[in-house]
């Protein structure tokens, strides 16, 4: 990526004056040196990901988008904002298949209704991002919506859940096993999500 600071008001030779630090903090962060250097595994994670598992990842959002109205995407903080600015930066603004919506995030009872309203007649997945499972905003909105894909889904409703959690532990995870839902992993190196 080409970033061009031509019209940025940015003075070029006064960012030269903190290349120094800019190299240190690089350094820094592809060291995992720094202050929260034990989070840091999103900076080389890509070069991790095993083929198998970008195939399964591509697998599963080919099914998405061919039999999803609706994808929601369930968590707080980093679990929802990390897809949330990668959709908005990648996907196209409007027409977009399947429609992704966010819950998850705040304690509202309206919105959680006005969603269910929403969705109920339409090709639903879920997508619940949390490390441990009980954080209060998704562990409710996520317990809501599963009902409700469970209801409306019978026997197959545990594909339509994916769930992106801790590999080892966690109250999320002792669901998706229990369930059979798709299960991606959050490293423990990765802080938020």
């Amino acid at each position: 990526m080409k970033v061009n600071l031509n019209f940025s008001g940015l003075d070029p030779a006064g960012l030269s004056a903190y290349q120094d630090q800019v190299s240190q903090a690089h350094q820094k962060l592809h060291d995992k040196t720094g202050e929260g250097g034990d989070y840091l595994g999103w900076v080389d994670y890509v070069t991790k990901l095993s083929p198998d598992l970008i195939t399964q990842i591509k697998q599963t959002a080919q099914r998405i988008r061919q039999e999803a109205d609706v994808f929601v995407v369930i968590g707080i903080g980093g679990s929802y904002l990390g897809a949330k600015a990668v959709i908005e930066a990648l996907a196209p603004s409007f027409d977009r298949k399947p429609e992704i919506l966010f819950a998850g995030n705040a304690m509202s009872s309206l919105d959680l209704s006005e969603l269910l309203d929403y969705i109920r007649d339409k090709s639903v997945f879920l997508n619940v991002i949390s490390k441990s499972g009980t954080t209060l905003e998704p562990a409710m909105a996520f317990r809501v919506l599963r009902q409700f894909v469970e209801q409306k889904y019978g026997d197959d409703a545990g594909r339509r859940i994916i769930a992106t959690t801790d590999e080892h532990k966690g109250a999320l995870l002792e669901l998706a096993l229990e369930k059979g839902y798709q299960r991606y992993i959050v490293p423990d190196d990765i802080g938020g999500r």
